[in-house]
Order: structure tokens, then C-alpha cells, then sequence
């Protein structure tokens, strides 16, 4: 945690944080001047917010499961790979990732050929690499204790226990498989199921508003922010849910 406060004022007198840019309806913008200095931004704002929880915020929190845990909901693409990087380079060792952090998935894909999926990419992206270095920092024996396991343990069981510990995840299996038979209307309706499932398991957990800690996403060139398209007609409905999107006749988000 000292490292995190540290890394702050070092980042402040240097000078290099965004600008900041506050609009009359309250929102905060940060510009930065290239992707890397966007996700080192984000990984601030992410060590600031996890502080303040940790501290006091927990405390008055909705719910047993947001005191216990900073609650973190991600998307996929390259902004969000930076994120993971600046958090790998910057704060591995700032925060207690296994014991405090849990992540929920912003988006998922199915039947969308060259589009990685965003559970996949977390796991590849972030909670390997932040294995290996937690491995290296604490050891292993100590790394695996913090999630229960029982010695002898290598490597690859850590990261299995991290991943089941630390992502709660969407189960899109069934509606890859059905997809691939070529039974687009059984897709759906697994998809549906499973939509109303993330979306109970997401508000038993974090209530009915379904407010995240933090929430990472990438905004593509053509204004695509997650899974939403400009105007998709989905954007107009303002009650928290989990829905399915059909991005092509063939695939499902």
C-alpha cells in the first residue's frame, strides 16, 4: 500500500497524469497522450479507489460480498490489455489481489470467429502473468496457502485455483457447442438462461443496482464501448441487466 501511495506522488510531481478535464454534468475525464499512458491512468485510479475502499469504504458498503471484496467488471480488446499490463508493472505487490479482488466479465463472445474472449484474455493476460509474479515475490508455498491449497502444489495449480477463486465467470459452453450444430435458436435460449443466471448471481452479490467498484472497457474508433454499438437499441433500456446481443446471425454476445 505504500508502494501505491509512493507511486502516486512520484507520478504527480513528474507531471505525467492526464489532464483532467471536468464537464458542468460531473464527469471526470482523463486525457492522455497514448494507450500505455491511459492504462497507467486507469491502474491509478484503480490503486486510489481499491485505498479508499480497503480503508473505509468497504465498511459502509452494500452487502457482505462488496466489503469483503473490490469488485472489478472488465471488457476485452487491446485498451483493456494495456490496463492489465500497467496493473502487472505497477501493482502487483500494492494490492492483495487473491484475498480483496474479484473480477466480473463485461462481455462474452460465442460464434465470433477471431474475437477473443473476454475470460479467456483476463486469464491469459492478467491472472498468469500475476501468478507467476506473486510466485516469484511471496514464493509458492505462500502463495498457495492465501487459497487453501495443500503442499505439494506447482505452478499450474495456483493459476487454476486463482481463476476459480477470482473470476466469476459466464458459461457459454453449451452455446458455443449449439451454435457450432447449427441450431441458432437453441444458442439463444441457452444464451437467455444463462443471462438471467449472470444477472441474479451479479445481484445477490452486488445488489440490485449491480454497481461495480470499477469497471474497465475499451471504446472502439467507431464509438463501440464493450459490447454496444452507437445506438443500439439495447442502450435504452436503463434498468440493470444482462443481456443478449446478436452482433451477426451466427454469433451471440
Amino acid at each position: 500500500m505504500k508502494n501505491c501511495m509512493r507511486y502516486l506522488r512520484t507520478r504527480t510531481r513528474a507531471s505525467q497524469l492526464p489532464t483532467l478535464v471536468q464537464e458542468e454534468a460531473g464527469i471526470h475525464v482523463g486525457i492522455s497522450r497514448d494507450l500505455d499512458g491511459a492504462a497507467r491512468h486507469c491502474a491509478d485510479v484503480m490503486c486510489s479507489q481499491y485505498r479508499s475502499w480497503r480503508r473505509r469504504d468497504r465498511h459502509a458498503a452494500w452487502g457482505q460480498y462488496k466489503r469483503r471484496y473490490f469488485t472489478i467488471a472488465v471488457g476485452g480488446g487491446n485498451t483493456v490489455k494495456a490496463v492489465y499490463n500497467a496493473w502487472l508493472n505497477e501493482h502487483h505487490s500494492d494490492i492483495d489481489w487473491i484475498k480483496h479482488v474479484r473480477f466480473f466479465l463485461l462481455e462474452e463472445t460465442s460464434g465470433e470467429p477471431g474475437r477473443e474472449g473476454v475470460e479467456n484474455s483476463l486469464v491469459i493476460n492478467f491472472i498468469v502473468p500475476l501468478a507467476h509474479k506473486l510466485i516469484k515475490h511471496k514464493s509458492k508455498n505462500v502463495v498457495a496457502r492465501s487459497l487453501g491449497l495443500e503442499s505439494p502444489v506447482d505452478a499450474d495449480d495456483v493459476i487454476e485455483a486463482m481463476i476459480a477463486t477470482m473470476i466469476n465467470p459466464l458459461r457459454l459452453g453449451p452455446v458455443k457447442a449449439a451454435l457450432e450444430r447449427g441450431e441458432q435458436r437453441q444458442a439463444r435460449q441457452l444464451a437467455s438462461a444463462e443471462a438471467r443466471r449472470y444477472q441474479r448471481e451479479i445481484s445477490s452479490k452486488l445488489g440490485a443496482s449491480m454497481e461495480f467498484h470499477l469497471v474497465v472497457s475499451g471504446i472502439g474508433k467507431d464509438g463501440t464501448v464493450g459490447a454496444f454499438a452507437p445506438y443500439a437499441e439495447e442502450l435504452a433500456i436503463d434498468e440493470p441487466s444482462v443481456l443478449v446481443l446478436r452482433p451477426g446471425s451466427d454469433a451471440l454476445r
